[in-house]
This record gives C-alpha cells, sequence and structure tokens, in this order.
C-alpha cells in the first residue's frame, strides 16, 4: 500500500473489556457489514481486548469470523473509585495513538448500525483540522458532575476522531489527575475537559440512545443506536428498570433482537457458543440466548 493510501486509511473501533459484551460486539460487526460500512470502502474493524478479559476461545473465534482483528490492550486505572461498568474506561485513549489511520470511529460495544454513517466520516475528510465529532447528550453537565463547567457535553460512545499522539500522551498524562475531571462518568468527562471547545457536533441520529422520544419522529432517518445505561438488548429483561417510555426501548430492542437472531442462522452459532464452560458466570446469568434467537420475530 503506498503512503498515500496509509495517510487515508480509516478503521472502525470498539472496545472489548470482558465476554459480557460479546453479544453486543458480534451484533455491532454484524451490522456494520449489513450496511457496508467496511468492506465496501477497505476499513479495518478492530476490537481493543482487555487484556485476560476472555478466557473462551470460541468467542475470539466468532469475534474474527464476524470481521474484528484483535488488539490486546492494558488496562488503565482511573485516579479514584468508579462505578464498576465503567473502571476499564480509558482502555479508550489507545485509540488517539493508532496514527497509522485517518480517521477512526470508534463504537461501544452496545451499539448497533441501522444506517449510513458515510457523512460524517466525509466530513472528517474535508475538515483536516478537526479532531472530533461527537453527538450532544440529552443532558448538560453541570458544576456538581464536574471540576469545569461544561456548556457543552458529547456521549462518548460514538465519536468520528483524528488520531494524534500528541492527543494520546496528553490523554494519558490528564487522566490520572483527579482534579481535571470529575469521576461519575470518567471517560466521558475527561475526554469532554480535554476536547471542550475544539469539537464538532453531529446530529442525534448518529448516536441515539434508546429511551430518547425523538424516535417517534426520526426512526426512519436514525443511524446508530446506542444501548446506553445498564441493561443491555442481549439481557435477560428486568422490568424494574422500565420506565414511561417501554415502547420505545422493546423497539429497538427488536431491531438488535432480528439482527441477532439473523445473524446466529446465518453463522450457525448456537447457545453453546456463547455460554461454554469457559465463559463467565455474569454472562451465563444474564445472557437471554432462547429469548434472542427466535428468527420468528
Amino acid at each position: 500500500m503506498s503512503k498515500s493510501k496509509q495517510q487515508h486509511r480509516e478503521a472502525i473501533v470498539t472496545l472489548i473489556t470482558g465476554d459480557i459484551y460479546i453479544p453486543g460486539a458480534l451484533v455491532l460487526g454484524y451490522s456494520l457489514n449489513k450496511y457496508n460500512s467496511v468492506k465496501v470502502h477497505n476499513r479495518d474493524m478492530i476490537a481493543l481486548i482487555k487484556h485476560d478479559s476472555i478466557n473462551d476461545k470460541h468467542h475470539l473465534e466468532m469475534l474474527e469470523e464476524i470481521g474484528w482483528k484483535l488488539i490486546y490492550v492494558d488496562s488503565l486505572s482511573f485516579p479514584g473509585t468508579v462505578i464498576p461498568r465503567l473502571a476499564d474506561g480509558l482502555i479508550k485513549l489507545y485509540v488517539w495513538n493508532m496514527t497509522q489511520y485517518s480517521t477512526i470511529l470508534v463504537l461501544d460495544a452496545d451499539v448497533m448500525i441501522i444506517g449510513s454513517i458515510e457523512e460524517p466520516l466525509r466530513i472528517m475528510r474535508r475538515n483536516k483540522d478537526l479532531p472530533l465529532l461527537a453527538v450532544n447528550f440529552p443532558f448538560s453537565a453541570n458544576k456538581s458532575e464536574n471540576k469545569t463547567f461544561l456548556t457543552s457535553y458529547f456521549n462518548a460512545g460514538v465519536l468520528f476522531l483524528r488520531p494524534n499522539a500528541e492527543d494520546y500522551k496528553k490523554l494519558i498524562h490528564l487522566s490520572s489527575i483527579n482534579t481535571y475531571y470529575h469521576l461519575k462518568y470518567p471517560q466521558q468527562n475527561l475526554l469532554n475537559t480535554y476536547f471542550l471547545g475544539r469539537w464538532l457536533a453531529l446530529s442525534i441520529i448518529y448516536n441515539y440512545t434508546h429511551r430518547n422520544s425523538i424516535w417517534i419522529t426520526q426512526k426512519n432517518n436514525i443511524r446508530i443506536v446506542h444501548f446506553a445505561g445498564k441493561q443491555k438488548p442481549w439481557q435477560k429483561l428486568n422490568n424494574t428498570n422500565y420506565n414511561d417510555n417501554d415502547q420505545l426501548w422493546h423497539e429497538t430492542d427488536f431491531i438488535w433482537q432480528k439482527l441477532f437472531a439473523d445473524m446466529i442462522y446465518q453463522y450457525g452459532w448456537q447457545k453453546h457458543n456463547f455460554l461454554s464452560y469457559n465463559a463467565s458466570q455474569e454472562l451465563r446469568l444474564t445472557f437471554d440466548f432462547n429469548r434472542l434467537s427466535r428468527r420468528s420475530i
């Protein structure tokens, strides 16, 4: 590959910090392929995996079969106590050091693609000095949650970014300073503080969080759905987590379930592929294969 082509390479990256995210990462990869986000544009599809977080070799084989290239990384520690499910969030910082790519779309593993993602990537190509595209979060961070008041605040589950070695070094350094950012939503607060005033806002269609009522009017335009929060679409349903927007949750959950059912039919995967003896207890207790595998939906 020529140097000029290398400089214009694009990649799509996700993060896996435990096997409870295997179903999500598989459907994410399947949905990326379904909407021609990878092969047609010759993009690399990379999964950053925390060392020793996946104990079942079948899970790794499934990720590779979907199309993920696996890269193992070390966990990075926050300068204080954070919510356990967010403890490995700093793994995302490694993406800024992947300077062999001109642009990277980084997606949390609880995301699915339901339309074209090309327009934000075109914006990044046209604006070479733009470091970050993201979607403004439904709520704004306030003084009680952040050391610095943020007048705008993006959700970090979907980021179109430009890798930069200097940004990487600074983020690694600043992540160790507990006075720099609040640890309630640590990774997100760190990135918002660092990129304050230097990022461009995208339409919510590129990071629709599944309980937002905008689904009613915008569902035909939405491109990326993000299942932010504790409850994930592959888990056993917990009615105590539902609220007045239950119908919205079920509709996006239905789409995810359809993708999952189509995926396992295409690849011939069965329950034992997900829940072998090396699977974690948390995956065994929460993963609802029987409900998700119904192709009649």
